[in-house]
C-alpha cells in the first residue's frame, strides 16, 4: 500500500469519524460541546429581574448580578444543535425603563421592548469541534427613571398637568380649589390613589394618567348678629342648605321685618355669593332688618300759656324716633308767625313708644290804650342754666311759665298796686341776668331763688312807668 493510498485511507477515516456518530453517542453532548459564557457585570436600581434560555436548552433560569452562566452548542455532526441563540429577558421596577445594553462582545443597545414591557436581547452562536470554543461575553444594564405626566381634573375640567416620576407622592400635587368644598385626595376612575405607583399600570401608551379630584363639603357658621354688635345665635349650613331660624330681635320702637346679608335680603339657602364673604374663620354675618312703628303725636296750642284755653288740638300717627322740631312742625303747618314753641324755637321732643307731645302758644299782648287797664308781659327767651321759672301774681299760688309764653292782668280804678313777681332756679355757680326791653330790671335773691317783680297802677296813662307790655329774657353768668 502506497503513501498515497495510505493518505487518502486516513483522511476517509477521520472524516468518517467526524461526520458520523458512534453509535454508543446517543445525545450532541456526549460529544464534544462548545460552551460560550455570559456575565450579567453589572445593573442599576431599575433592574428587577433577569432570565436567560437559549434554544438547545442547556440554560433555563434566573441570571443574579455578577453571575456567570454557560450555554453550549454540538459540533457539525450535529446539525440540530450546531446553532444555538440565547436570549435574555430584563424586568424592569414600575417607573424604570431599560436605556442601555453595553458591554464586552456586544452590540450595544441592541435590545427590543416587549408587548408586555419586558425587554429582551439574544446571542447566537454556532458550534465548532471540541478544541474550538465561542467569545465569552460580559453585559451591562442601564435603565431609567420614566416620566409621567398626571392629567388632573376637577368636576370634569380640566385642571394641570404635571410631570411626575416613580417614588411621588399623588398628595403634593396642585390642588384645584372649589368654592364650598375642601378638597379631599385624588382618585383614579373612582378608586382614592395617594402614591404614583398606584396608578402606573394605568398609563397609556404616552405616559398619560388621569386623576380627578374628590372633596369633601364645607359647613359655614351663619352668626346673627345685632346692628351694635351683639350676637343672637348662629347656625350651620353648607352651600345650597337651607338657612332657617327661629331667632326673632327685638328693636324699640319697630317691629323685626328680615334678616339681611349685606344690602339685601338674606337668600333662603346658603349662596355662593355668601360663602365668597366668609371670613377666615368661614363665618357669616348676617343683620336684622326692622319696619318702624308709629305712634301718636299730640299737638296741643294755646291762647298766651298753658293755664289758658286750648285753641285746637291734633294727633296723627308719626314714626318711632321722629324729631318733632320747629322744622317738622314749620313743614307739617303747625308753626306759623302766630304759633311759637313753648319752650323756645329750639325745643323739640322726640317720638317714643308712648308717643310724645308738644305745646303751641299764640300769644296776644296787652292792648295799648291810654285808659287801658290791661298789662301783659312775656317770656322772651333763656338760656340752658335757666332751669326752672315761675310766677306769682299779688302773692298768689306759683305757676311755671316758659319762653313764648306770656301772662296778664288787669288792674282797678282805685289806684290800688297790681304786682307780677317771677322767680328762677339757675345752675349751682351761676347767678341770673335779667334782661327787659323796658321797665324794672332789678333782681334779688333769697332762698336760693332769683326773684324780680313789676308793679302797676290803675289805667296804662296813669304815669310813664305804666308800660303796658314789658318782654324779658334771661340768661346767667358765672358768679
Amino acid at each position: 500500500m502506497n503513501k498515497k493510498f495510505l493518505t487518502h485511507v486516513a483522511a476517509l477515516s477521520l472524516a468518517a469519524v467526524v461526520m458520523v456518530p458512534s453509535a454508543m453517542a446517543l445525545s450532541w453532548l456526549d460529544g464534544a460541546p462548545a460552551n460560550y459564557k455570559f456575565t450579567y457585570a453589572d445593573g442599576d436600581a431599575g433592574i428587577a429581574s433577569v432570565t436567560a434560555s437559549d434554544t438547545n436548552g442547556t440554560f433555563c433560569g434566573e441570571v443574579k448580578e455578577g453571575q456567570t452562566i454557560t450555554t453550549k452548542t454540538g459540533t457539525i455532526a450535529w446539525r440540530d444543535s450546531y446553532t444555538n441563540t440565547t436570549t435574555f429577558t430584563v424586568e424592569v421596577k414600575p417607573g424604570y425603563e431599560l436605556v442601555g445594553l453595553t458591554g464586552d462582545n456586544v452590540n450595544v443597545n441592541d435590545f427590543t421592548k416587549n408587548d408586555n414591557g419586558t425587554y429582551s436581547f439574544q446571542f447566537t452562536d454556532k458550534g465548532a469541534e471540541a478544541w474550538c470554543y465561542g467569545k465569552d461575553v460580559n453585559f451591562n444594564l442601564i435603565t431609567s427613571q420614566s416620566h409621567y405626566f398626571v392629567d388632573t381634573y376637577s368636576d370634569g375640567t380640566f385642571f394641570k398637568s404635571t410631570e411626575l416620576i416613580i417614588g411621588s407622592n399623588l398628595d403634593n400635587l396642585s390642588r384645584p380649589a372649589k368654592l364650598g368644598y375642601t378638597f379631599d385626595h385624588w382618585t383614579y376612575k373612582g378608586k382614592e390613589v395617594h402614591e404614583l405607583a398606584d396608578v402606573l399600570p394605568y398609563a397609556d401608551e404616552n405616559n398619560h394618567i388621569r386623576l380627578d379630584a374628590a372633596y369633601s363639603v364645607n359647613y359655614y357658621t351663619v352668626t346673627f348678629q345685632g346692628e351694635n354688635g351683639e350676637d343672637y345665635g348662629f347656625i350651620t349650613a353648607s352651600l345650597g342648605e337651607p338657612l332657617s331660624t327661629s331667632i326673632v330681635p327685638e328693636k324699640e320702637g319697630h317691629t323685626f321685618s328680615h334678616w339681611m346679608f349685606g344690602n339685601e335680603k338674606m337668600p333662603d339657602t346658603l349662596t355662593m355669593e355668601m360663602i365668597n364673604q366668609a371670613d377666615g374663620q368661614d363665618n357669616i354675618i348676617v343683620t336684622p332688618a326692622f319696619t318702624v312703628n308709629q305712634y301718636s303725636m299730640r299737638i296741643n296750642c294755646y291762647e298766651d300759656n298753658t293755664q289758658g284755653r286750648i285753641i285746637f288740638a291734633n294727633e296723627k300717627p308719626v314714626d318711632y324716633g321722629t324729631v318733632i322740631d320747629s322744622q317738622w312742625l314749620t313743614d307739617n303747618g303747625y308753626l306759623t308767625s302766630e304759633y311759637k314753641i313753648i319752650g323756645g324755637s329750639d325745643h323739640a321732643v322726640t317720638v317714643g313708644v308712648n308717643g310724645a307731645t308738644i305745646d303751641l302758644v299764640k300769644y296776644t299782648p296787652a292792648q295799648e290804650d291810654f285808659w287801658s287797664y290791661e298789662y301783659g308781659f312775656l317770656f322772651g327767651s333763656k338760656t340752658a342754666d335757666i332751669k326752672n321759672v315761675e310766677y306769682s301774681i299779688d302773692g298768689n299760688d306759683w305757676t311755671s311759665i316758659d319762653v313764648n309764653e306770656g301772662v296778664k292782668f288787669e288792674t282797678e280804678k282805685n289806684l290800688t298796686d297790681h304786682s307780677i313777681t317771677f322767680r328762677v332756679k339757675v345752675t349751682e355757680g351761676m347767678q341770673l341776668d335779667l334782661t327787659v326791653d323796658h321797665g324794672e330790671d332789678t333782681v334779688s335773691f333769697e332762698n336760693g331763688y332769683y326773684t324780680f317783680t313789676f308793679t302797676r297802677t290803675a289805667h296804662q296813662g296813669l304815669n310813664n312807668t305804666n308800660f303796658a307790655n314789658v318782654m324779658f329774657d334771661l340768661s346767667a353768668v358765672v358768679k
